[in-house]
């Protein structure tokens, strides 16, 4: 008897039998081979288990057998599902998991706020300098019109692509700022890693990735954890649109926590199962949401409301 593989992709379903805010899966390859180790990926979560909407994260991890925890914005959920797009090697069309563990509420998110970048400096392993001022200074220059690029120029820098701040002085920080260019599309950041050090040497695990959207929008990466360092690095694996071998920034910002007593702070998170589209103010500092299935649809069996 010849057996076929189940071709990818392949996805795996956790179902609490609850609704619970949820804001990482942790994902444990396993540990006596590499075959079916995940690569390419994507997150979805579901409050009924039909109805998925887009993912909430997707990305690309590295081929090798440690722990990888895949955070996305905390949201209340009953089913999350993980699929297997690549296998991370490309061995074969196989998906494995040693174990899988779901991060729930956050507690408190950590309000930020930019660090002044006085003093810092940018450097990256290739730039554009002979048909265009790509330099990697030009991401902390407060302009926006001025990009870093990688070098395009005779026979293209290959990806991955590197820029790297130094702050000049160890600081807490917990969230990059990317802010693409607005001119062109080309060199978008789309999959990325975020690593952090204290000598410019030894970076450790990193402490974001992700993939962002091909668009020109501002976008943010928080942390799984605040990091103090003096260097701060985002590695580009990948263009957002997959148009050629490129990256590029029009400027960068590094945010850390805020101080509670100046700016204030959020509450936990609470999870609904359904978007809370009204809200009103009660007595006693209280606060009633509700949301319905349909104009004349309330509670029910099915618990819509």
């Amino acid at each position: 008897m010849v057996r076929t593989p189940a071709p990818l992709p392949h996805s795996i379903t956790i179902d609490m039998h609850r609704t619970t805010v949820v804001s990482a899966l942790v994902y444990q390859p396993r540990t006596d081979k590499a075959n079916g180790r995940v690569g390419g990926y994507s997150i979805s979560v579901s409050a009924d288990g039909r109805n998925w909407g887009s993912p909430v994260a997707t990305g690309t991890l590295a081929d090798d057998a440690s722990a990888k925890t895949l955070g996305f914005a905390p949201q209340g959920a009953r089913f999350v599902r993980l699929t297997a797009v690549a296998e991370a090697g490309n061995r074969g069309p196989w998906s494995s998991a040693a174990e899988l563990n779901l991060l729930g509420d956050p507690g408190t998110p950590a309000a930020t706020v930019d660090l002044p970048r006085t003093g810092w400096t940018a450097t990256a392993g290739d730039e554009e300098t002979a048909k265009e001022n790509g330099r990697a200074a030009n991401v902390l220059d407060g302009d926006a019109a001025t990009l870093w690029h990688s070098r395009w120029s005779g026979t293209p820098a290959p990806l991955p692509h590197r820029i790297t701040i130094d702050m000049h002085r160890t600081a807490a920080v917990s969230a990059l700022v990317y802010q693409p260019r607005k001119d062109s599309p080309n060199g978008r950041v789309g999959a990325y890693t975020i690593t952090t050090s204290t000598d410019g040497t030894t970076f450790g695990a990193p402490v974001s990735s992700g993939t962002w959207r091909d668009d020109d929008t501002v976008k943010t990466a928080t942390f799984t954890r605040t990091a103090n360092a003096r260097y701060i690095r985002l590695t580009v694996t990948r263009e957002a649109g997959n148009r050629g071998p490129w990256a590029s920034a029009a400027e960068i910002r590094l945010s850390g926590p805020a101080n509670p007593a100046a700016h204030g702070s959020w509450s936990r998170i609470t999870g609904f199962p359904l978007v809370p589209v009204a809200t009103a103010v009660l007595p006693g500092d209280k606060l009633l949401a509700w949301s319905a299935y349909a104009v004349d649809r309330f509670g029910g069996s099915s618990g819509y409301t």
